[in-house]
């Protein structure tokens, strides 16, 4: 008896052992070179912001509660909010940032 005939596959391209390593490295490399891109890019813009606002320092001002339960004393609460927001915006507006309160 004789054994089975061998059938050559013919599916794709046979790949050397030379040619598959210099595709693998080429692959590898321009993998590298994206992921490296994109690193220093978003870093880069990351470092780009924060060069502005590095040494100023934020502060958030929150409304004023009105304790006394009586709506026709909201603008009291409100006017010492906006009032807060206007006296810290007028100090050292280089090193000190306010974040004001939305709107109703």
């Amino acid at each position: 008896m004789h054994p089975p005939a061998r059938i050559p596959s013919t599916i794709g391209p046979k790949l050397t052992g030379r040619c598959f390593n210099r595709r693998v490295v080429l692959l590898a490399a321009a993998l590298i070179g994206v992921v490296g891109g994109g690193y220093y890019w978003s870093n880069h813009r990351a470092r780009a912001s924060d060069n502005n606002t590095r040494n100023r320092t934020m502060v958030a001002v929150l409304p004023f509660e009105n304790l006394t339960n009586d709506p026709a004393q909201e603008y009291f609460s409100d006017g010492m909010t906006e009032e807060t927001i206007s006296q810290l915006g007028r100090l050292n507006s280089q090193n000190l940032g306010v974040i004001a309160r939305p709107r109703r």
